[in-house]
Parts: structure tokens; C-alpha cells; sequence
């Protein structure tokens, strides 16, 4: 097991979460030492939100399901029901890693659900 599984919390995964998803792009680096390839730049925002945000990684396995805000109100707060009172939600999901732990997960977005599984 790799030495940052032992040291990794669900806090620390929930953190990482809602910084990509609240600036939306995969690289949520100051832009001073970002390397920008403009062509390509847009294949990393994450606007418009997705439903599903899979981030396979080495370390423990996670499911956060973040609520994402849809409007700005008029004294500058986030709304999160849009104009049909809907909520917007984000699944945010490391699967684990397969070669150790022989972990994966199951999404069913008809039922709004990820199901963790191993062999």
C-alpha cells in the first residue's frame, strides 16, 4: 500500500472535490504557473458541471455527491435551485485502485446512485 493511502482522509478527498468543481477545470492552479496550451484548454473546465466526475487515483476509495450552485441571487449569494426548483448535484468519485484492491464502483444515473463493489 502507498505510504499516502495511510495519511489521506475522506476530509482531505472532499476538500479536492469542491476546489475543482467550484473554479471548474481540472487544473485549479494560479494561472502565473499554469502551462497553458491554448488549443487544448478548454478539454480540462468543467463547465457546465457534470453529473458524474470520476478521478482515478492511488489512494483510498470515495463518493461525494456535492450540490453545485446554479444562479447568483441578487446580493451576491449562490442559489442552488435553478428556475424549475431543481437541485444541481455533482457525484465526485475515486474508484480506488483496481491492481491493489481489485475495487471498482457501479453508476446507475437513471437511479441517481453509485454503488461501490470488489472481486
Amino acid at each position: 500500500m502507498p505510504p499516502d493511502q495511510h495519511t489521506f482522509n475522506t476530509e482531505d478527498s472532499y476538500k479536492i472535490a469542491k476546489t475543482l468543481l467550484h473554479q471548474g477545470t481540472l487544473m485549479p492552479m494560479p494561472a502565473i504557473v499554469q502551462p497553458i496550451m491554448w488549443s487544448y484548454a478548454d478539454a480540462l473546465t468543467l463547465v457546465p458541471h457534470p453529473d458524474y466526475l470520476i478521478l482515478a487515483d492511488e489512494i483510498q476509495e470515495y463518493n461525494h455527491e456535492l450540490q453545485i450552485p446554479t444562479n447568483i441571487g441578487r446580493n451576491g449569494e449562490n442559489l442552488y435551485e435553478d428556475e424549475d426548483g431543481q437541485v444541481k448535484t455533482v457525484h465526485v468519485i475515486n474508484p480506488g485502485n483496481f491492481a491493489i484492491n481489485k475495487s471498482f464502483v457501479t453508476i446507475y444515473p437513471t437511479l441517481n446512485k453509485v454503488d461501490p463493489c470488489s472481486l
